[in-house]
């Protein structure tokens, strides 16, 4: 668990995921549709180990919320893979990119999902698009599941210049 002194306690115990084994993978994904991130690992020789985390369910009155996104691109890239996505909400911020890739021959789940504590509101999401373009929302009710289309997006201009989004440019 996050001490927010940038150290962890160990909560394994606790956690149950205590069990000796000897993994050599892991995914996450919300297997249960409840805005929690559930933890799939890979065992060598024997079957993989699935945790399901019930935050939500022990948190009563719910005190963690959560709103997960799911990201619609082009024809070219359907998930919209590289898009970067800020969310603001309780004068934080909050930013994830759509890259689901996790070491040789894994992935994790490709909806985007962002834990919000105590906030049942989320002030706006942002969402820059690998070619550029802006999709912004506002005011959105926590707890729900958004999503956002590249098509809708637009191309918004800053006053600032804009740095390339590629190390390399095809000339």
């Amino acid at each position: 668990i996050n001490n927010h002194d940038y150290f962890f306690k160990d909560s394994s115990d606790y956690g149950g995921i205590n069990e000796p084994s000897l993994s050599n993978g892991a995914a996450y994904a919300d297997l249960d549709n409840d805005g929690d991130l559930d933890l799939i690992v890979n065992n060598i020789n024997r079957k993989s180990f699935v945790f399901i985390n019930n935050t939500i369910q022990k948190t009563q009155p719910v005190q963690s919320h959560f709103l997960k996104l799911m990201l619609k691109g082009n024809d070219d890239n359907k998930h919209g893979f590289g898009a970067k996505v800020c969310l603001y909400s309780n004068n934080k911020m909050q930013m994830q990119e759509q890259y689901p890739v996790r070491g040789y021959y894994s992935s994790v789940d490709q909806d985007l999902v962002f834990g919000l504590g105590a906030a049942t509101t989320v002030d706006s999401v942002i969402t820059i698009w690998p070619d550029g373009r802006k999709t912004v929302r506002t005011n959105i009710a926590a707890d729900t599941t958004l999503v956002l289309t590249q098509s809708d997006a637009a191309f918004i201009s800053d006053a600032t210049s804009v740095e390339p989004l590629y190390l390399f440019t095809d000339i």
